[in-house]
């Protein structure tokens, strides 16, 4: 019993250093809490970032990437690359332990940047718990 246990616990280890499938849900959700409103997000190839694997949509009109990378090494050459892919929109590229978020404002949606703003804090908190206002 005491083995299957140490088992369980080695998993969720596991699966928590190595990101869960439903990581891009939990997001999803966390920015509908947090008072955003995201489409679903389908699988995408993203050949500028690398080997990594990506799902996009968008939340509040901004186009959004999720992206899962192997390593943090990965991480960190695709975030530069998220980078460079944002051109002269508006947008960011954030990493996350192994989790990388490009979002970009191709349309102007959000000229003040405050959408933008609580994308990424609830990214960075995994939580709708910002009491972010827009004004």
């Amino acid at each position: 019993m005491q083995r299957i246990m140490i088992f369980a616990m080695l998993v969720c280890m596991l699966l928590a250093a190595c990101g869960s499938s439903d990581s891009v849900e939990e997001y999803l959700a966390a920015w509908r809490e947090a008072g955003l409103e995201p489409t679903a997000f389908e699988k995408t190839a993203n050949s500028s970032l690398g080997s990594v694997s990506c799902q996009a949509g968008q939340v509040s009109g901004i186009h959004v990437s999720l992206c899962e990378c192997s390593d943090e090494k990965t991480t960190a050459t695709a975030t530069a690359a998220g980078r460079q892919s944002i051109g002269e929109a508006t947008g960011l590229a954030l990493a996350k332990g192994t989790v990388l978020m490009i979002a970009i404002d191709r349309s102007n949606v959000d000229p003040s940047g405050r959408t933008l703003n609580k994308i990424s804090k609830v990214f960075w908190s995994g939580k709708a718990d910002q009491k972010t206002t827009t004004r």
